[in-house]
């Protein structure tokens, strides 16, 4: 039983170092994001409710992230000084399809990034989140895991995404 607790604290403190490595480094890749209110496009009526509760998720999840010196909501004024080195992210749901017991509810969202200080599109693409809903969960809830999920859609697309003028990587 001793060479066991000295392999279980070996596996222990590998696996501590190896989450410290894998976090997000100390300097965000812009100054600003900003989150615009999502709509709803045709054929889909998300609740006021949950479009909040998904741009509080996905704002939450994007200052998790690091991303950004700072993620704020629509309205905010971006300091001119920074508005090069920062993004304006709106979208829309695009879809809808309700699950059930065997099969996820599915969500179509189409997300475009923009470059805050000159409008250009930096990135445009359209994602699906799944997910099953229970009795338990609300509008609000639901909506704030898939903002945080739609972050993690957003951190993959902006990996070497350059701000510069004229440089964009749709």
């Amino acid at each position: 039983m001793k060479p066991l607790i000295p392999g279980i604290l070996i596996f222990i403190v590998c696996g501590i170092a190896a989450r410290i490595t894998v976090r997000p480094s100390a300097v965000p890749l812009f100054k600003t994001i900003i989150v615009h209110r999502f709509a709803n496009s045709s054929g889909t009526a998300q609740s006021p409710e949950y479009i909040q509760s998904f741009c509080d998720g996905m704002r939450d999840e994007l200052e998790k992230l690091n991303l950004a010196g700072q993620v704020v909501e629509e309205g905010v004024t971006v300091n001119a000084a920074d508005a090069s080195d920062s993004l304006v992210i709106e979208g829309k749901f695009t879809g809808y399809a309700s699950g059930g017991v065997l099969f996820p509810q599915t969500m179509g969202i189409e997300i475009d990034i923009y470059r805050a200080s000159d409008d250009a599109l930096v990135k445009s693409f359209t994602t699906t989140i799944a997910h099953r809903p229970t009795p338990l969960t609300s509008d609000k809830s639901q909506g704030a895991w898939a903002g945080g999920l739609g972050s993690r859609f957003i951190e993959q697309r902006l990996k070497g995404v350059s701000l510069q003028a004229g440089g964009s990587a749709n």
